[in-house]
């Protein structure tokens, strides 16, 4: 079985301060301007670290925007999507990208396996949607699984997976994929109005085991954080 690169880009730190920023903080505290203290560089080390600096964090986060950075220039990631289908090759792969209700989920699946690669051994990928603390519970999926490298696009689903109302229960889940034994699809490019996403879809029939779960509290809601094995 052809396995995709591993893609790991851990620790990740945003920029330092450059030079302008300390004189124009320096030159505030002389001449008695208004100021804040100067940041400091942020970094994470794992994904769980990057999924609560995220939730904190969000849109101004460095971290996630220098994480994106680097993962359009990651060798691994290029390679594979490299090895990806393009969308006019599937036409279930890319109606589904598109959101389309009438992709029949057991042909989009057979286009998952038909084109897919095994997933690397270790891979962390990210799903954010609905989930109820007590709903937590292993469990094998009836149909692929949209997951992503960023767990920023994670959280955006979480909070908005019941649009237009808002979501009262959103998680996070942070899958690790141990065993490299499940094929996925990795979009070369993502949706439109979601150039960023950085989509993996899972086949199904992968099992989902649960290890621990905790609660991040952040600015509008109550978010779920589940760590999970996939197999």
């Amino acid at each position: 079985m052809n396995h995709l690169p591993l893609i790991d880009l851990y620790p990740i730190s945003d920029r330092p301060l450059d030079q302008r920023e300390v004189l124009f903080h320096e030159a505030a505290l002389k001449n008695k301007w208004p100021t804040v203290p100067l940041r400091e560089q942020q970094t994470v080390t794992n994904a769980r670290d990057f999924v609560i600096h995220t939730l904190n964090h969000f849109g101004g986060s460095g971290v996630v925007n220098e994480f994106r950075r680097q993962l359009e220039e990651h060798a691994s990631l290029k390679q594979a999507k490299s090895a990806m289908p393009y969308l006019k090759d599937s036409a279930p792969l890319k109606r589904y990208q598109r959101g389309s209700s009438t992709v029949c989920l057991a042909t989009l699946n057979d286009e998952v396996r038909r084109f897919g690669r095994a997933l690397a051994a270790g891979q962390v990928l990210f799903h954010g949607g609905s989930c109820h603390p007590r709903e937590v519970a292993s469990f094998t999926t009836s149909k692929p699984l949209s997951t992503s490298f960023c767990p920023q696009i994670a959280a955006w689903h979480a909070y908005h997976d019941l649009n237009p109302a808002p979501n009262p229960i959103p998680a996070i889940w942070i899958l690790n994929a141990p065993y490299g034994n499940r094929k996925a699809v990795i979009y070369r490019k993502g949706a439109p109005g979601m150039e960023n996403e950085q989509e993996v879809l899972i086949e199904s029939g992968s099992t989902i085991t649960p290890r621990c779960m905790f609660n991040v509290h952040t600015a509008s809601a109550n978010v779920l954080v589940i760590e999970a094995i996939l197999s």
